[in-house]
């Protein structure tokens, strides 16, 4: 991917899983998934405000959540 594309709202991380780029927007409350290749957006989740860090583990996306103290898992293979 080259070239600059739109996300959400107040981007704080990214990460990669071999296919897709995944961005926390905590200025909007979402992540969203975007297309490796060319930049598109295939996917949008919302979450709660105040996102942290983003983790691909392998098989799953984890992001950490500052609000709830807790982390968050977005599995693969479902979406």
């Amino acid at each position: 991917m080259e070239g600059t594309f739109p996300v959400g709202q107040l981007p704080t991380d990214l990460t990669f899983d071999g296919e897709y780029v995944w961005v926390v927007n905590n200025g909007d409350g979402t992540v969203m998934r975007l297309r490796q290749s060319d930049g598109a957006i295939k996917a949008t989740y919302p979450t709660d405000p105040l996102r942290g860090d983003i983790l691909f583990d392998g098989t799953s996306i984890c992001v950490t959540c500052f609000n709830s103290n807790t982390v968050d898992k977005i599995t693969l293979n479902q979406h």
